[in-house]
C-alpha cells in the first residue's frame, strides 16, 4: 500500500492589497533611497546608493591627514595642492557596478570651498584615508589655479570596465574650512 501525502500552501500577500495615493507616495521614496541601511563601511562612512542626492556639513568632519593622496601609489594630486584638502571631511561610498561611469558632484553654499576625491576598490574592499594601502584608481577635483574657489561646484568621476568597485569618496574642506554645507549628488551611466 502506497501512502501519499499532499499539502497546499495558503499565501497571504498583506502588501498586495491596493494603497491610497499617499501610500504609494511614500512606497515609491523608499524604494530608491539615498542611503544604505547596514553598511560594511566604517562608522565615519556613510554608503549611498548609485544615484544619490545628499546634504552634509564639513562641521560634522574632521581634519584628516591625506598624505597618501599625493604618494606615487595613489596619486590623487600632487603634495603642492594639498592645501585644498586641508579643512574638515566628510566620507561617503558605493557600490559601483561593472560597465559603468559613476559621476559625483559636490556643490557647496556661497562662501564654503570644498574639494573632492574618490578612490576606487575592490569590491571586498572598505579602506578609508586613514589606511588605504592601494586604489584602482583616484581622481580628485580642486581649483587647481588660485588654490580657492568658495562657493563653486566640484565634480570627479570614475569608470569601471569588466568589474564592480566600491568606490570612497571624500568631501574636502580647503585648508581652514572647518564648516559649510554642501550637497553632494551622485549619477551613475
Amino acid at each position: 500500500m502506497r501512502t501519499v501525502i499532499t499539502s497546499t500552501a495558503l499565501i497571504v500577500c498583506v502588501a498586495c492589497s491596493p494603497k491610497s495615493s499617499d501610500e504609494t507616495a511614500v512606497a515609491s521614496e523608499d524604494t530608491f533611497p539615498d542611503t544604505v541601511p547596514e553598511s560594511l563601511w566604517a562608522e565615519s562612512v556613510t554608503e549611498l546608493t548609485t544615484v544619490a542626492s545628499v546634504t552634509g556639513d564639513l562641521a560634522d568632519g574632521q581634519v584628516v591627514d591625506l598624505s597618501f593622496g599625493s604618494e606615487s601609489d595613489m596619486a590623487c594630486w600632487p603634495a603642492n595642492e594639498a592645501i585644498n584638502f586641508e579643512g574638515n571631511h566628510l566620507y561617503y561610498a558605493v557600490a559601483m557596478p561593472e560597465d559603468s561611469e559613476l559621476s559625483a558632484t559636490v556643490s557647496p553654499d556661497p562662501g564654503v570651498d570644498v574639494s573632492l576625491y574618490l578612490y576606487q576598490l575592490a569590491s571586498d574592499s572598505y579602506y578609508t584615508p586613514d589606511d588605504v594601502p592601494y586604489s584602482v584608481t583616484c581622481e580628485a577635483a580642486y581649483d587647481q589655479a588660485n588654490d580657492s574657489n568658495p562657493g563653486e561646484s566640484e565634480s570627479a568621476k570614475v569608470t569601471s570596465s569588466t568589474n564592480p568597485y566600491n568606490v570612497f569618496i571624500g568631501v574636502a574642506g580647503a585648508a581652514g574650512e572647518l564648516s559649510g554645507g554642501f550637497r553632494l549628488t551622485l549619477s551613475l551611466e
